[in-house]
C-alpha cells in the first residue's frame, strides 16, 4: 500500500476514527424522525402476554438502547477477548448499521432487547465452557429468553440456537436442557400464577404476501440494508474462517457460537421478515464483530477498502430517501 493508505487503515483502526462512526450512528437515529425517515408500520400484535404500557420511546431513547447493545458488544469481546484485539472498530461499524434503518418506537425497543439478550446470554455461555455443572447460568440464559418471548412470540426461535450453543460449550447433557427449557418456561409461569394473565398462542404469519411487502417504499431502507449486512456477513464471515480454524479449541467454540447465532438469526429474518425489525439489531451486532474481525486479519488494501465501502454503503442508503 501507499504511504497515503497505510495512514488511513491506521486512523480506520484508531479509537477517534471509531468514536466517528458512533457519533455519526448516534446522530442518524436521533435525526430519523425529523427527516421524515420512520416508516408507518402498524404494530403486529406480536407480545404473548397483553402489556399495560407502551413501549413507544423518543429516538433519543433508541440511540441509548444501541448503546447499551454496544456496551454489552464491548464486554463481551473485552472479557473474552474473541477478536484477538483490543480495537473497538466492530463498535463504530454497529451504530453506523443500525441508524442506516432506523425503526419505529416500539420496534427499536423490542430488538434492542433481542440483542441485549441473546449478548448477555452469550456472555453466560462463554462462562460455561466445559463446565457442565454450572447450570445456573444455563437457567439464567432461558429466563432471559423467556421474558423476551413474553414481549415477542418470535423470540422463541432462539431456543434451538442455546440448545446448540449447550453443545458448542461442551455442557449439553439432559440435565443442562432441562435447566434451559424451565428457564424459559419460568417467566410465562410466574405471570400466569401470579397476575392469572391470558397468553396469545395465535401465531399469524405471513399476512402479507412477500412481493407486496418488497415493493412497499417504506421497506426500501430496512431491505437494503439487510441486504447489505447478510452480504458482508457471509463473505467477511467465511474469508476469516480459515484464521478461526487456528485457534485453540475455547475461542473455536466462542467464534462458532457467534457465527451460529449469526446465521440463525440471518434465516429468521429472511423467513419471518414481517418481523424483520426485530432481529436487525442483532443481525448488525454479530455482523459488525465479523466485519471488525476481517479488517484485523485483512490488513492490506482489501481490508480498508471493504471497511470504507460498507460503512458509506449504509450512510447512502440513510440519505436516499432525502435525495430522491
Amino acid at each position: 500500500m501507499h504511504v497515503a493508505e497505510q495512514k488511513f487503515a491506521a486512523f480506520l483502526r484508531s479509537r477517534p476514527a471509531t468514536l466517528l462512526m458512533i457519533l455519526t450512528g448516534v446522530a442518524m437515529t436521533v435525526a430519523a424522525p425529523y427527516l421524515g425517515l420512520i416508516p408507518d408500520v402498524p404494530p403486529e400484535g406480536s407480545a404473548l402476554v397483553s402489556l399495560p404500557f407502551s413501549l413507544d420511546v423518543p429516538s433519543w431513547g433508541s440511540a441509548l438502547l444501541l448503546i447499551a447493545v454496544m456496551a454489552a458488544m464491548y464486554h463481551i469481546n473485552r472479557r473474552y477477548n474473541m477478536l484477538r484485539t483490543t480495537r473497538i472498530v466492530y463498535a463504530g461499524v454497529f451504530m453506523v448499521m443500525c441508524g442506516a434503518a432506523p425503526a419505529p418506537a416500539s420496534e427499536a425497543v423490542l430488538s434492542a432487547l433481542l440483542a441485549l439478550v441473546m449478548l448477555s446470554a452469550t456472555s453466560l455461555y462463554f462462562l460455561l465452557y466445559n463446565r457442565p455443572r454450572d447450570r445456573r447460568k444455563i437457567f439464567l440464559a432461558g429466563v432471559m429468553l423467556g421474558c423476551t418471548v413474553l414481549l415477542h412470540r418470535a423470540a422463541v426461535l432462539y431456543l434451538p440456537v442455546l440448545i446448540i450453543g449447550l453443545t458448542q460449550m461442551r455442557v449439553f447433557n439432559s440435565r443442562a436442557l432441562a435447566a434451559l427449557i424451565i428457564g424459559v418456561l419460568t417467566p410465562a409461569w410466574i405471570i400466569w400464577a401470579i397476575f392469572d394473565a391470558d397468553f396469545n398462542f395465535h401465531i399469524s404469519v405471513w399476512n402479507t404476501h412477500i412481493f407486496d411487502f418488497i415493493l412497499s417504499p417504506d421497506m426500501w431502507c430496512p431491505l437494503a440494508v439487510v441486504i447489505i449486512t447478510l452480504l458482508a456477513g457471509l463473505i467477511m464471515g467465511l474469508m476469516v474462517l480459515i484464521k478461526v480454524f487456528t485457534l485453540n479449541a475455547r475461542l473455536r467454540a466462542l467464534n462458532g457460537f457467534i457465527a451460529i447465532m449469526a446465521v440463525a438469526t440471518g434465516i429468521f429474518t429472511i423467513i419471518d421478515y414481517e418481523n424483520i425489525y426485530f432481529y436487525v439489531t442483532l443481525l448488525d451486532a454479530l455482523v459488525a464483530f465479523q466485519a471488525a474481525h476481517f479488517f484485523r486479519l485483512n490488513r492490506h488494501r482489501s481490508g480498508y477498502l471493504s471497511l470504507t465501502l460498507l460503512i458509506l454503503a449504509y450512510i447512502a442508503i440513510y440519505l436516499c430517501p432525502l435525495i430522491l
